[in-house]
């Protein structure tokens, strides 16, 4: 792991023999453990496949989450991810967000302008 800012961090993965890193997933330290923000590779395979398979990994150690829709979500699910679906928590880790439960354990929210349905995936440290 390398580097970061105060609240935020990052992991570089490196698979090859040359100098620069393959992969690289990013995170927030939160209240509720480390929230994972971004992802990124060099495009090969077998460095999507690597950074796909370390973040269900880190999802499910305690203390990481992530907010999630979409492929990703499928993709991380299908890896075994855990979901979150009890209200309170939801509400404590997202604290001060407006959320909007379905029955499914999907919330909506409204994130820059626009409402949104998410997962939390993981085990947020609450």
């Amino acid at each position: 792991m390398l580097g970061g800012e105060a609240d935020a961090d990052y992991e570089l993965i490196d698979i090859d023999d040359d100098p620069e890193p393959d992969a690289l997933i990013s995170y927030k330290k939160k209240g509720a453990g480390k929230k994972l923000t971004s992802m990124g590779h060099d495009g090969s395979k077998e460095a999507k496949s690597l950074s796909l398979n370390h973040m269900a990994d880190l999802l499910k150690k305690p203390g990481y989450y992530l907010e999630v829709s979409g492929k990703l979500q499928d993709i991380l699910l299908a890896k075994g991810a855990p979901v979150v679906k009890d209200k309170e928590l939801i509400q404590k880790v997202l604290k001060g967000k407006e959320l909007e439960f379905n029955e499914d354990g999907t919330y909506q929210r409204v994130i820059g302008g626009e409402k949104h349905t998410k997962t939390l995936l993981g085990k947020p440290a609450i």
